[in-house]
């Protein structure tokens, strides 16, 4: 009677697969991805099935008019449903580890299993960095090689990817998106169209707030055309809103934040006063990203404060584009004394703006985002 093997190959696949699995699993903004136009996060895998580079992501406005009624003549009158499309060109991102036969002795699987844990963890925070640089992106192609920056000699951790871009294209931003951008707590402080001089009117203490977080919502309920909110549960909506830490420790200690747990919530180790996780307030749910930089525009606030972002998301804010799913290389070297794995994955991630003007990529607008840029005092 003879054994039934299991063809190496497949067993590849099979790791493939469940790293895949664990990858998605593990992620963080896994809970904000799906396929649906209603996920913060729009996942498009169409060319796992065809060739190509670039996948569109389509955008059909909300009819606008009144309609006819009775007797009333409609033929003529129709309304255009104003399609728009953002465009996302795929990139391979892969990275790898070597063992040395010297020091392990292992077959291919094995070798896959020893680097799973850091290749995995690699592979989430590069999908999770790709995510970050996007929401601050003004009208710029996002670097996909690169994810630190710094600013007059200061370090900043993962910045938005518009900190470089020139002053044209951070005023065509600001122009462009005067309805879903807030500069501290006014609105006012926008008036100019400037994106420098709006930065110079947030003082210090135009932090982030419960009230800073109901006018975000506000804002993106009446912007044109609206930052629709995700649904869950049928018709219960919500929107997210991404902050780095600084910004998350001063809406904690708003009052109305306090109060609102101390009174509104279960009592006992359970509640949030005494434990880490997001604030929930107004209908939106506000998470702390630690490796969004604290400080993005270092000195350029008023009375040369630091400047940080925080970004109020809503359905179809992000687009990931999937070609290819993670998956792994093996290669043998050095007359096979060292074997070498490597996770790959062909896609990108942006955010998704849809032109305005008389083309698709004229006067683009953040399709789910409303940006707020507000004061970020370290501690101490």
């Amino acid at each position: 009677m003879a054994d039934t093997i299991v063809p190496s190959n497949l067993r590849v696949k099979q790791w493939d697969d469940n790293y895949f699995v664990e990858y998605i699993r593990g992620n963080k903004l896994a809970k904000y991805m799906g396929t649906d136009e209603n996920s913060i996060v729009q996942v498009k895998e169409k060319l796992t099935k065809s060739p190509g580079d670039t996948i569109y992501f389509e955008l059909i406005n909300r009819l606008q008019g009144t309609g006819k009624q009775d007797n009333q003549t409609l033929q003529g009158f129709e309304e255009d449903l104003s399609q728009r499309s953002a465009s996302i060109t795929i990139h391979l991102f892969r990275h790898g580890v070597v063992v040395p036969e010297y020091e392990e002795q292992a077959t291919a699987i094995d070798l896959r299993n020893a680097g799973k844990a850091v290749l995995m963890n690699w592979s989430m925070e590069q999908t999770r960095d790709r995510f970050i640089r996007s929401l601050g992106k003004k009208n710029a192609v996002i670097p996909f090689d690169t994810f630190g920056n710094s600013m007059n000699g200061v370090t900043t951790g993962i910045t938005s990817a518009f900190q470089t871009a020139n002053a044209t294209a951070l005023n065509a931003w600001t122009v462009a998106n005067a309805d879903r951008v807030l500069f501290g707590t006014l609105i006012a402080n926008a008036v100019s169209g400037v994106f420098a001089t709006a930065l110079g009117t947030v003082p210090n203490t135009q932090k982030l707030s419960a009230s800073v977080v109901s006018t975000l919502k506000r804002i993106a309920k009446t912007a044109k055309p609206k930052i629709r909110p995700i649904r869950v549960s049928g018709d219960e909506e919500w929107y997210v809103m991404f902050v780095n830490s600084l910004a998350f420790r001063d809406l904690k200690l708003d009052t109305n934040i306090i109060q609102s747990r101390q009174y509104a919530l279960e009592r006992g180790e359970g509640n949030p006063l005494f434990t880490d996780g997001d604030v929930i307030w107004d209908g939106v749910i506000v998470r702390e990203i630690p490796e969004l930089a604290p400080a993005t525009w270092i000195g350029l606030g008023n009375g040369s404060i630091n400047i940080g972002e925080g970004y109020l998301c809503g359905a179809q804010a992000i687009g990931y584009a999937l070609a290819q799913r993670w998956n792994t290389r093996t290669q043998e070297m050095d007359y096979q004394t060292k074997r070498g794995i490597a996770v790959q994955q062909i896609y990108d991630v942006d955010k998704l703006q849809f032109g305005t003007g008389a083309t698709d990529t004229s006067n683009l607008v953040d399709n789910g985002v409303v940006t707020w840029l507000g004061a970020s005092v370290g501690d101490g």
